[in-house]
């Protein structure tokens, strides 16, 4: 008798066993082995610098909800020690699934990176059931991003910072097809910081809007002690290396007088008249005219002089009160605010050239997805996720950074304090896509502080500098 309730009870287990089975998967519709599979827990490594995880942390939070499995595991750098941790984690197999690169770095990390693929399938769980709620595991194939697609949700800047040919095929029959290496949460771009009480003192009523006004106001707010040495000057630009972002500013110059900074074939070419220029009687190359105007606001014997190398680096000068105007980025306002905390600080429009087209400066970084991931599939879902117009809002809000998604614009503009970057994101572009950003930054500075110092002529320093960076194309 006892040995008959044994069986029972094993044979009322065995059936209670099969028809969990069974009935996870008809809920599943037959995908749930695999579901299952994929369901295992997931951790992603993610790499970044200037955000604190608080950035994201909302986004990551609503990715949990939807993929309970998957642990994010956030990692905020150094911006100094960034590149070489990355570069060691890597080459010792540590390093992360998912890292953020500023947008002149994508073809210098090309070799690491995953090329984003057109779908990926992963296991999300839901509650399903009329009458009984049961959680149910199923695989969801979620599509990605082509390259055209890029173009349309995003800034026109970022497909050319994103997208790159990748081989497909073999070395020996290469298959080269366009492809996408990484997603921006923001798009940052240069606007002019300006201290409202200076130029109230100096008696000038409105920021400058072109770079002619910007000189015409120099000798009313420039201010000089006996010996000529700079108190007060209007702007840091005429140097490099006491002047933030100064590869930016000279880079943006040359590319507003229509200068072709790099042409089709990757040649750098921003020592030549370019072919859209010629036959209209220019002699002097437009980015040779830019970086001479750029020296002058340097050379004390011009009336454009406000600045020199012996002055504070630039964004420290403005904070200071010692600068007028400070060209930056939405990252630069944070501290501006805490180390200048009574300025009168008011955001214009990054200066342009009257009578040309309005071009403005991209910096900006991109998220993208480690070539050696284990968990690609997830890696890239949490990319697409964390980009897209609904999550990606959290994180600008939280860091007050410009969108990068088009659809966004529209709410970011009617905001105050962001509307000026938001107006010139459409036309905020960059140039270089080599590979050693790092290198082609020094050879611009070193071009700058050559004519500076009288060494050589801009036509000299600029032919220089484009043998060099042409090396770094490669």
């Amino acid at each position: 008798m006892q040995k008959i309730k044994k069986w029972r009870t094993v044979l009322t287990v065995f059936l209670i066993a099969i028809f969990l089975v069974t009935t996870g998967a008809s809920c599943a519709k037959g995908g749930t082995s695999d579901a299952k599979e994929s369901f295992k827990p997931v951790t992603l490594k993610f790499w970044t610098v200037f955000d604190d995880r608080d950035a994201y942390a909302d986004i990551i939070t609503a990715y949990k909800q939807l993929h309970p499995n998957v642990t994010i595991e956030f990692k905020k750098l150094r911006f100094e020690e960034y590149e070489k941790e990355l570069i060691e984690a890597f080459a010792l197999g540590q390093g992360p699934d998912i890292f953020s690169i500023q947008n002149t770095w994508t073809n210098q990390y090309l070799k690491l990176l995953d090329p984003m693929p057109l779908t990926v399938s992963v296991p999300i769980k839901t509650i399903e059931g009329t009458v009984k709620k049961e959680e149910v595991i199923k695989l969801v194939t979620e599509k990605m991003y082509t390259p055209s697609q890029v173009k349309t949700i995003f800034g026109d800047n970022v497909a050319e910072d994103t997208v790159f040919q990748y081989n497909e095929g073999t070395e020996d029959e290469p298959i080269l097809t366009p492809r996408v290496f990484g997603l921006p949460t923001s798009l940052d771009n240069m606007v002019l910081y300006y201290n409202r009480d200076i130029l109230n003192n100096a008696g000038v009523p409105e920021p400058a809007k072109y770079w002619t006004d910007l000189e015409g106001q120099i000798e009313k707010i420039r201010k000089v002690d006996n010996d000529n040495n700079i108190l007060q000057g209007a702007i840091a630009l005429g140097t490099a290396k006491n002047v933030v972002r100064s590869f930016d500013i000279l880079s943006l110059l040359m590319m507003q007088l229509k200068t072709e900074m790099v042409d089709d074939r990757g040649q750098v070419n921003f020592h030549k008249i370019p072919a859209s220029l010629s036959g209209q009687g220019i002699t002097t190359p437009p980015g040779i005219n830019g970086l001479e105007f750029y020296a002058a606001f340097a050379d004390p014997i011009l009336n454009t002089y406000t600045w020199n190398e012996k002055m504070l680096e630039s964004l420290q000068a403005f904070t200071s009160g010692k600068l007028a105007y400070f060209p930056g980025y939405a990252y630069h306002r944070p501290f501006i605010e805490a180390q200048a905390p009574t300025m009168n600080l008011e955001i214009a429009p990054m200066l342009q050239l009257e009578g040309y087209d309005t071009v403005n400066f991209a910096n900006y970084w991109l998220q993208s997805v480690s070539a050696n991931s284990q968990n690609k599939g997830f890696a890239w879902d949490f990319v697409r996720f964390m980009t897209s117009p609904e999550q990606v809002i959290k994180y600008l809000d939280k860091t007050g950074k410009p969108a990068a998604v088009r659809s966004l614009f529209d709410k970011q503009v009617q905001d105050e304090e962001m509307s000026v970057f938001v107006e010139q994101t459409l036309t905020a572009k960059s140039w270089y896509r080599g590979k050693d950003y790092k290198a082609a930054e020094k050879i611009f500075d070193d071009m700058i502080e050559s004519v500076g110092l009288g060494e050589v002529t801009a036509k000299e320093a600029a032919g220089l500098a484009v043998q060099k960076i042409q090396q770094t194309m490669k």
